[in-house]
């Protein structure tokens, strides 16, 4: 809905980059305020509504940025939420899915008394 309204492209000129993070944020958060709305009346469009908000949002964090991971978070938290009261396993499915993107995003932890693995071919992958 938004990339197509301010016809943004796979490239962005920089006055579209600008757009884009003047309107991930507004997305994210009303997608929040949505999602704790259906927390409070349960009705299930704030839901879907949340769910898809936070899904323009995160398609406006490509890989790989460094925030991707928060929006992937919040929308793979949103997920369970509906699978509870639909029953559609595929959302539970899709929120384990992201929650694994997530923690991909992170480099390996690196044990302090092993600094020998800071060369490692995995940590390297991810700087």
């Amino acid at each position: 809905m938004w990339k197509k309204r301010f016809h943004c492209t796979d490239k962005p000129s920089h006055y579209d980059r600008r757009l884009i993070l003047i309107v991930q944020c507004p997305l994210d958060s009303l997608a929040s305020s949505l999602d704790t709305k259906f927390r409070y009346t349960g009705q299930l469009e704030d839901l879907d509504e949340a769910i898809s908000l936070y899904r323009e949002a995160l398609e406006l964090k490509p890989i790989p940025h460094p925030e991707r991971w928060t929006f992937l978070n919040n929308l793979g938290n949103s997920l369970p939420r509906r699978f509870d009261q639909t029953g559609h396993f595929v959302d539970i499915e899709e929120a384990i899915s992201l929650h694994r993107e997530a923690v991909g995003c992170f480099p390996p932890i690196i044990p302090i008394d092993q600094p020998h693995l800071i060369t490692s071919p995995v940590l390297l992958k991810h700087s």
